[in-house]
């Protein structure tokens, strides 16, 4: 019974997504997001997410969960496999 009670919706991590990727090269844009200490970037928000970030303000507080792509394109590449806002 306590389980259903966690505030982290049994996801790997919470993080803050604090804002796109403008910068023009093959391996970036995408969002920037914080986790933990480390400032990481992800291309694309996965599948039945309910997250819109095309008219947000940053920074969004969200739980996700997450690996590094094989192969990674730049260090600081992730791939997001589920995401939802914190409430």
């Amino acid at each position: 019974m306590l389980t259903g009670c966690r505030k982290d919706h049994g996801y790997q991590n919470s993080g803050t997504i604090i804002g796109a990727d403008y910068r023009k090269c093959m391996c970036c844009g995408g969002w920037f997001i914080k986790i933990e200490n480390d400032t990481l970037r992800f291309q694309n928000l996965p599948e039945g997410s309910n997250i819109n970030l095309t008219d947000v303000k940053y920074p969004i507080d969200v739980y996700l969960d997450w690996n590094y792509p094989d192969p990674q394109c730049m260090p600081d590449q992730i791939t997001v496999t589920r995401m939802e806002l914190k409430k």
